[in-house]
């Protein structure tokens, strides 16, 4: 009788071992899954960053390069502006000399 309530005893705490074992083991498949997700979300959420990023830059390259083509602009605009303000100085000179010319 002794023996037989020890090995029911063992029996019964193998029975318990195996079924934690079991509920830590789903646990732990649990746990890996979760990370695998946040791994993955991760992943994702570092692409966007450097998408976002190259994007940024890229904007910045655009911006730049439109700035120094209005800069271009500017100086060639300037250059018309003096070349015609020489010109209508030019004429007025003339202007004046045939109006001295005529009196």
């Amino acid at each position: 009788g002794v023996v037989k309530s020890r090995v029911d005893e063992l029996n019964k705490q193998t029975q318990e071992m195996s079924e934690r074992e079991a509920q830590a083991q789903e646990l732990i498949d649990q746990l890996q899954g979760e990370l695998a997700s946040l791994t993955q979300h991760k992943g994702s959420a570092e692409k966007t960053l450097s998408d976002a990023l190259s994007a940024a830059r890229t904007r910045e390259e655009r911006m730049s390069a439109e700035l120094a083509q209005r800069k271009l602009q500017q100086k060639e605009l300037q250059r018309r502006i003096d070349s015609l303000q020489a010109e209508l100085e030019a004429t007025n000179v003339e202007m004046l000399e045939l109006a001295n010319a005529k009196s």
